[in-house]
C-alpha cells in the first residue's frame, strides 16, 4: 500500500523553479461599434532558479504599466 505524503504549501512556494515570461502590449480599438482587444508580444525572457513568489513580483512590476501585460509560464523538463 502506498503512503501519502503531506504536502506543505509554505515549502513548495519557497522551491526555486525555471520560469518564462511574456510580455505583450495592449491594443483596444473599436471596430463597427465593438471594442476589440489585440495582444502583441513584445517580448519573452527567462528566469531561473527563483521561488513563486520572485515571479510575481516580477511579472507585477511589469503589470502596472497601462499598456503591458506579463504572462508567467513554469519551465518543466
Amino acid at each position: 500500500m502506498k503512503k501519502c505524503e503531506k504536502y506543505n504549501m509554505k515549502q513548495a512556494f519557497e522551491e526555486k523553479h525555471d520560469f518564462d515570461f511574456d510580455v505583450n502590449a495592449v491594443f483596444v480599438s473599436c471596430i463597427t461599434g465593438r471594442r476589440v482587444t489585440k495582444f502583441t508580444n513584445v517580448g519573452r525572457f527567462s528566469v531561473f532558479g527563483i521561488t513563486i513568489s520572485e515571479a510575481r513580483r516580477i511579472a507585477k512590476s511589469i503589470n502596472v504599466l497601462p499598456q503591458y501585460i506579463c504572462t508567467i509560464t513554469l519551465i518543466t523538463d
